[in-house]
């Protein structure tokens, strides 16, 4: 064989040749930040393909940011990869690792939920994103590739990340409902699962767990402290009302009457036939009121505690079956409490904000000069509201009035169904 038949043999072999891992992983990289996920799912090994559908894929990109459709796009391209040097790891994969600078989507939107309301907040996010200006998360990350028929394909552990994503919801939900003992075994398996069983772009998912798990220890540290601040919460203006759904839905204010920040209150919901008869409820249900977000919520709930001097609405849907709803009386207790982090945003109480003050019975609240805090501050409590005091409301008021129509303050805050304890 001469030189040149030689030559154009091994040229031909290398063009057969498959890309080496390192090529392989920059072209995930390079389709993403393109935002053609379809070719980031065919690079997908079989075992991850067969795990899930391309559907399946576009709603938990590996590598992509937790946003929601509004914001994913614009979040990526925001986030930037350095990609390594690939290494050998065990069971015959090789790892690329990546250094990761993206967009830090809690305090990005803790920070300008401060700033910014309304139509006017998505608008200042979408300039902050495209300017560049917002608070930057740097991790380590990393793209794992398998060996199929003499190819690379991204490992991304599609089965354990659904696995994942599943438990992450349950630890939220128990987070709001108060059981962060629960909450934190869970976080600490996941934590140990990804540990050791890395995958293409887990380490996204151990950094948002580690700081979540952070907060759980927190919150966890002052439950004391807590407790002692209920009774400087004080309920208002309760009542029970038909929604636009034709729901029972729970409306009111709370006040924050001391001098710390809130970030959650959990409300209980007791049934009484009789309220004046000292016997037990008949029904009993649990509601969260007012709860910041754990992780990163789109802007759909703003992340801002009740500060001290201020008040807030809540609505929650009741649950009691519709012939208790029907006859009986509730009696509504602030249950429990959780003070902000400093991380919740600034801790000093507004300067300008006076303390509110619940006006006794009978008495007319005056209008509020411009500027002024809400009315509903300083209105007539209903009987037995105060800083203290549990409040009472008759329920079959709620089915005396007809439902309001679409759009009435009944729909409860922000004019939407009460369901706050329906947290991402």
């Amino acid at each position: 064989m001469n030189g040149l038949a030689f030559a154009l043999l091994a040229a031909a072999a290398a063009g057969c040749a498959h890309p080496a891992p390192g090529e392989v992983a920059a072209r995930y990289v390079r389709e993403l930040k393109r935002y053609n996920f379809a070719a980031c799912y065919a690079m997908l090994s079989r075992q991850d393909r067969s795990a899930c559908s391309l559907k399946q894929f576009l709603a938990d990109v590996p590598l992509g940011p937790t946003a929601d459709r509004r914001w994913f796009r614009p979040v990526l391209a925001a986030t930037r990869f350095g990609v390594g040097n690939p290494y050998p790891a065990a069971g015959g994969r090789t790892v690329v690792p990546l250094e990761v600078e993206a967009p830090y989507l809690a305090a990005w939107e803790r920070d300008l939920c401060e700033r910014y309301r309304g139509p006017e907040l998505l608008q200042a996010a979408a300039r902050s994103l495209e300017a560049g200006n917002y608070p930057r998360a740097r991790f380590k990350d990393r793209i794992v590739l398998v060996r199929s028929r003499g190819r690379w394909l991204v490992w991304a552990g599609m089965e354990q990340r659904a696995e994942t994503a599943a438990l992450h919801r349950r630890t939220l939900k128990l987070y709001h409902r108060q059981r962060y003992g629960e909450a934190e075994q869970i976080l600490r398996m996941l934590i140990d699962r990804l540990d050791r069983s890395p995958a293409t772009g887990s380490g996204a998912v151990e950094f948002r767990l580690h700081r979540e798990l952070a907060r759980v220890q927190k919150v966890q540290s002052q439950l004391a402290t807590s407790q002692a601040y209920l009774s400087k919460l004080a309920l208002s203006d309760v009542r029970a009302e038909l929604s636009s759904q034709h729901a029972t839905g729970l409306f009111g204010r709370i006040a924050n009457l001391g001098d710390r920040p809130v970030a959650e209150v959990q409300l209980t919901v007791a049934y009484y036939l009789d309220p004046t008869s000292g016997e037990a409820p008949v029904y009993v249900e649990q509601h969260t009121a007012l709860a910041m977000p754990l992780a990163f919520d789109g802007f759909r709930q703003p992340p801002r505690p009740l500060f001290p001097g201020r008040s807030r609405s809540f609505g929650v849907t009741l649950k009691a079956p519709a012939e208790i709803l029907a006859k009986a009386a509730i009696r509504v207790t602030v249950a429990a409490a959780v003070l902000a982090l400093p991380q919740d945003g600034a801790v000093e109480v507004p300067s300008a904000a006076a303390k509110p003050r619940i006006s006794p019975p009978g008495t007319t609240a005056p209008a509020p000069a411009p500027g002024q805090q809400h009315p509903a501050l300083t209105r007539p409590a209903p009987s037995g509201v105060g800083a203290s005091s549990p409040a009472s409301v008759p329920l079959a008021e709620a089915y005396a009035a007809p439902p309001r129509p679409t759009g009435a303050r009944s729909k409860g805050p922000a004019g939407r169904h009460p369901a706050p304890e329906a947290l991402p």
